[in-house]
């Protein structure tokens, strides 16, 4: 008998999730706010995900737009070029996702904490 093997069975899923903790350290982000902010992308990523406002979107890509929203949100100086060159994208990449998340930001950071100073 011949066994045949489905390849894509062979792959492990990689979720956006992978993606942002390694980002976050490479960004330099200051220590104590990592989780936090990586709660945040995650929540973000999660919800663009569902929401299905990138479904083109790669995980890399999807874990680089819900970090650089979260940036923005969290009021972290971490531009989008930053953002893309640690997760090894464009920044076209990142741009092109960031057009389609911009207008959903006040529904995908509903009910996120700021950062007290």
């Amino acid at each position: 008998a011949t066994v045949f093997l489905d390849k894509k069975a062979d792959i492990a899923t990689t979720s956006f999730r992978h993606y942002l903790e390694p980002a976050i350290l490479r960004l330099e982000t200051p220590r104590a706010l990592h989780g936090h902010i990586l709660d945040l992308a995650t929540r973000i990523g999660t919800a663009i995900d569902e929401l299905g406002i990138c479904p083109e979107t790669t995980p890399s890509s999807l874990a680089a737009g819900s970090l650089t929203l979260a940036c923005m949100y969290l009021e972290l100086d971490k531009p989008p070029a930053a953002i893309a060159k640690v997760r090894a994208i464009s920044l076209a990449t990142l741009q092109k996702c960031m057009k389609r998340v911009m207008p959903w930001k006040d529904v995908l950071c509903k009910g996120a904490v700021k950062i007290l100073d």
